[in-house]
C-alpha cells in the first residue's frame, strides 16, 4: 500500500496525515511514547470535547481519527476503520486492539465497529452515545423529530422511513456481539438530556450490559443535557477503569 504521510500536529503533539480508501487519516504521537504502544480512535468529531483524547495523549498514548462518509456509522465506514487499526499495527507496531472514544453519533460508530470487528477493540468509551435513529432523529420516542437530520440518514443508507423502522443492524441491535466478546465499556451521560435520550440509548446499553454480566462501569451527569461531553470531574476515575480493564 502505497501511502504519502505529511507532518503536522495537533495541540502542540507531532502528527502524520494520510489517506487510506481517499479518507483523511490523522495519527497523533504523545510526546512521552509507553511501552504498550496503545492507540486511542475517535470515531467522529476528532476535536470536540477532546480533554479525554488530551489526556490519554499526555499519558503515552497515540490517538486517531479517520474521516467518515457519514456520521451514521455504515458497514463502509467500519471497514475502512478496520482497514486504518491493522495498517497502523503493521507499519507503526501499535497494539493491534484500539479503544475507541465515541461521542454521540460516535458512539453509533463505535458500537457498530466493535460489533463487526471485536477482534480490534481493546475499550469502549461511549459518551451520551445515539445507538437508535429511530429514537433521534425520527423522533419515535422522547426526542423530537429532526427533518434535516432525517436527510443525513436517507442520504447514508438510502431508504426512508418504512425502511429504518425494519432495520435490524443500528447499534441497538449489534450490543450482543459485544458482550459475547466480553468487550469492556465506560458509559457516560447526562440524566437531562435533550437530544439523545439516555432511556432510549445509554440506558438501554447499561441493562443489556448488566444482564449478561458484561464488563461496564458508568457514570451519571445530574442535570447534565447533551453537552458537555466528557468524564467532567471524574476523568481519573474513568482513564483508571480503562486501564485495569481494556483487552
Amino acid at each position: 500500500m502505497g501511502v504519502t504521510f505529511e507532518q503536522s500536529e495537533y495541540r502542540g503533539y507531532e502528527a502524520l496525515v494520510f489517506e487510506i480508501d481517499t479518507r483523511k487519516v490523522i495519527l497523533v504521537r504523545p510526546n512521552k511514547e509507553m511501552g504498550h504502544r496503545r492507540l486511542v480512535m475517535k470515531t467522529e468529531y476528532f476535536d470536540a470535547f477532546p480533554d479525554l483524547q488530551i489526556e490519554m495523549l499526555e499519558r503515552g498514548y497515540h490517538l486517531t481519527c479517520v474521516e467518515n462518509r457519514s456520521r451514521w456509522g455504515t458497514d463502509e465506514d467500519c471497514r475502512t476503520k478496520a482497514e486504518v487499526v491493522r495498517f497502523l499495527h503493521e507499519h507503526f507496531s501499535l497494539y493491534p486492539r484500539v479503544i475507541t472514544v465515541g461521542m454521540s453519533c460516535g458512539g453509533f460508530h463505535a458500537v457498530n465497529f466493535a460489533s463487526l470487528y471485536p477482534e480490534l477493540q481493546s475499550f469502549l468509551y461511549l459518551d451520551a452515545p445515539l445507538l437508535s435513529f429511530l429514537s433521534y432523529p425520527y423522533g419515535m420516542g422522547e426526542i423530537a423529530r429532526n427533518e434535516q437530520v432525517i436527510e443525513e440518514i436517507t442520504k447514508a443508507y438510502g431508504f426512508d422511513l418504512p425502511h429504518a423502522l425494519a432495520y435490524n443492524r443500528q447499534p441497538i441491535h449489534r450490543l450482543q456481539a459485544l458482550t459475547d466478546a466480553r468487550l469492556p465499556v465506560a458509559l457516560v451521560y447526562g440524566d437531562a438530556d435533550q437530544r439523545v435520550s439516555c432511556r432510549e440509548n445509554a440506558l438501554i446499553l447499561k441493562e443489556f450490559y448488566e444482564k449478561a454480566g458484561a464488563p461496564i462501569r458508568t457514570w451519571c451527569k445530574p442535570g447534565c443535557d447533551h453537552h458537555p461531553h466528557g468524564p467532567i470531574g471524574f476523568m481519573d476515575e474513568v482513564i483508571d477503569y480503562i486501564e485495569e480493564n481494556m483487552l
